[in-house]
C-alpha cells in the first residue's frame, strides 16, 4: 500500500511534466511478481506510469516468458535484457547469451504481439564492477548473441 501511495505522487508528477515514469519488477525487491506489477499499476491508474520489463527477474522465479510478456507487454514502455542464473536467494545476472533465455523465442513474441519500444541490454552491477570488465567486449558480445534472434524473429 505504501509503494501504491508513493507511485500516484510520481503518477502526478509525470502527468504535471509529461514524462512517463516506468516501474521495475526485481528478483530481490518487494515488488517481484508479474501479478504484483499489474496490481500497482492498477492502484496508480495514471497513463505516466508504465512497466520496464526485464525477464531475467522473472525467471529466477520461475515464471513463464511467455505467459509474463502477455501479461505485461502492454503496459511496458521498455524492455532491459540480460541472463540470469540462481534463485531469488543466490542471484547471478549475465550478458544476454551466457545463461539459457532462449532469445529467438523472447524476439518472436515481441514481433507476435507487435511490440515496437526499445529492448537494451543491461549490464548488472554484478558484471560491470568485476575487475577487467571491457565494456566494449560485453556489447559486442551481447550484440553477436542478439542480433540473430531479433533480425529473424523479432519486431520490424
Amino acid at each position: 500500500q505504501q509503494m501504491a501511495h508513493r507511485l500516484q505522487d510520481w503518477a502526478r508528477v509525470g502527468e504535471q511534466t509529461e514524462t512517463v515514469i516506468a516501474i521495475k519488477a526485481h528478483v530481490g525487491g518487494a515488488l517481484h511478481t508479474p501479478e504484483d506489477a499489474l496490481w500497482l499499476l492498477k492502484q496508480a491508474d495514471s497513463k505516466w506510469i508504465r512497466l520496464n520489463y526485464d525477464f531475467s527477474h522473472f525467471q529466477l522465479w520461475g515464471f513463464e516468458l511467455e505467459k509474463s510478456l502477455e501479461q505485461l507487454l502492454p503496459y511496458t514502455v521498455f524492455i532491459h535484457v540480460k541472463d540470469g542464473r540462481g534463485d531469488p536467494k543466490r542471484v547471478q545476472f549475465l550478458l544476454p547469451g551466457e545463461g539459457n533465455i532462449d532469445y529467438d523465442q523472447y524476439a518472436a513474441i515481441l514481433a507476435k504481439h507487435k511490440y515496437n519500444g526499445m529492448v537494451v541490454v543491461e549490464v548488472s552491477g554484478q558484471i560491470h564492477k568485476k575487475p577487467g570488465y571491457n565494456p566494449e567486449k560485453a556489447a559486442r558480445k551481447s550484440y553477436e548473441h542478439l542480433s540473430s534472434a531479433f533480425k529473424v524473429n523479432g519486431p520490424s
